[in-house]
């Protein structure tokens, strides 16, 4: 299978054919021919191409949440939402021929345990404890479920989420950070009943995959119509 870098080359010369030869519109062949451009991460894209030489980068997310609302579907929404953008982050980079290796939230569960006082380690020495290249900190500040006002009976996810990337491999280099603010659904589908068919549990498990994607639009290259996506 070609790469991302030479089936980019090969259009470009396909088209650069077509063009000298005075074949048709070069330019309506260049459309249909040339890869999907993607939009470039907020912060920064970490997979590389899978015919690099390098290894693949090394990435470990780790979370903390603050008091969140106590109900059951949140028990363990710091670890769902760090394997899903890790999922996520796996499979963008699969879909553009490229190569990412995310350290398994296994590892991480078990670093926390024998590190009960993980949180005041400095970020780079968290990520070295992993012979991690980046390390990716998620601050859960806020998450709730359920449509002020509505009793509880109108469903609609809000969450605010600190974001951190730090370069593991350049201790001195300024840790990248952002703050994500999301609301789903939005204004146009609005709040979701909750019946039989949406119960709080299967709510939350699709706004979390929800979360999870727009996070990983801080840390990989996406297909523009993931602008507009809404699941």
């Amino acid at each position: 299978m070609l790469s991302r870098r030479n089936l980019l080359a090969l259009v470009t010369g396909v088209v650069g054919g077509l063009a000298v030869s005075g074949c048709g519109d070069a330019g309506t062949m260049a459309y249909f021919l040339t890869p999907e451009q993607r939009i470039e991460p907020k912060i920064k894209h970490l997979a590389i191409e899978k015919d690099d030489k390098k290894p693949a980068p090394r990435v470990v997310i780790l979370t903390w949440r603050a008091e969140l609302e106590t109900r059951p579907e949140f028990i363990n929404a710091d670890r769902q939402l760090a394997e899903n953008l890790g999922r996520e982050l796996k499979d963008l980079a699969k879909g553009s021929d490229e190569k990412l290796e995310v350290i398994s939230g296994r590892k991480v569960e078990e670093f926390k345990n024998n590190h009960p006082n993980w949180r005041q380690m400095e970020l780079p020495e968290m990520g070295r404890k992993f012979d991690a290249d980046h390390l990716i900190y998620l601050e859960i500040n806020q998450m709730s479920l359920y449509e002020p006002g509505s009793f509880n009976q109108l469903l609609r996810g809000r969450a605010n989420v600190s974001l951190t990337l730090v370069d593991v491999k350049e201790p001195d280099e300024v840790p990248r950070r952002a703050t994500l603010n999301c609301i789903h659904p939005g204004d146009a589908p609005g709040p979701v009943p909750v019946d039989t068919e949406m119960q709080p549990h299967q709510f939350c498990e699709k706004f979390l995959n929800y979360v999870a994607r727009q996070m990983s639009h801080y840390f990989s290259k996406y297909p523009r119509e993931e602008r507009y996506r809404m699941e």
